[in-house]
């Protein structure tokens, strides 16, 4: 990862400052937190250009990042084929899986579609912001899992709407013992969502997890 990184130091702390104020405004993920602002010193500004690579899949990693300006594309790779499955905008979140677990694997990759700005939270800051500011910790923890309880609703209707759709073909075209098809494609389904395929919420917009 290349990106532009605007750290902490005596020439860039206040229009850095400035800026991660004006993006937490924006960002869906602090919106009831209420002592966002004490996020600041704990998050980091990074700077992508179009088709520069964010997140490779199967890297380790734990941080969190919250996209606040451009677009970025999500790529699955499964057995050697490669398929954009997401196409996420302002107020995206990505890599909330990595960030919630342990020695997390990311499950896609991600690039810059266009310019994009990016806030990123890693465990590590995180758990000190927590021992310092439970509250709003706490604040922004339940907001995470609201988001993710989110995703997962919209990935269990959409097997289940895969499941019934494969049943109807079945039926229409006469497909005997059709329950053993569904029984090798529910398999499928299981190493891809082994896999986890996409991370991303984005103002009502349920992305892949990474």
């Amino acid at each position: 990862m290349t990106s532009m990184r605007l750290r902490y130091n005596t020439s860039v702390a206040k229009s850095k400052s400035q800026l991660i104020r004006k993006y937490l405004e924006k960002a869906a993920l602090f919106s009831r937190v209420d002592d966002r602002e004490r996020f600041i010193k704990y998050l980091e500004i990074l700077i992508f250009t179009p088709g520069e690579l964010i997140l490779k899949q199967d890297d380790y990693g734990s941080e969190l990042y919250i996209l606040v300006s451009g677009s970025i594309k999500i790529v699955a790779t499964y057995k050697g084929h490669s398929e954009q499955v997401a196409m996420i905008e302002d107020r995206g979140v990505i890599g909330e899986i990595a960030f919630t677990t342990e020695f997390g694997k990311r499950t896609a990759s991600v690039y810059a579609e266009t310019g994009c700005v990016l806030l990123m939270l890693t465990q590590d800051r995180f758990a000190q912001f927590l021992i310092r500011y439970p509250r709003a910790a706490a604040e922004f923890l339940w907001q995470l899992t609201q988001f993710l309880g989110d995703k997962l609703a919209k990935t269990t209707e959409t097997l289940v709407n895969v499941h019934r759709n494969l049943d109807t073909i079945g039926q229409d075209y006469g497909v005997e013992d059709f329950s053993k098809v569904l029984a090798s494609i529910d398999k499928g389904l299981e190493e891809i969502a082994g896999r986890e395929q996409t991370d991303a919420y984005a103002d009502g917009q349920i992305g892949p997890s990474l």
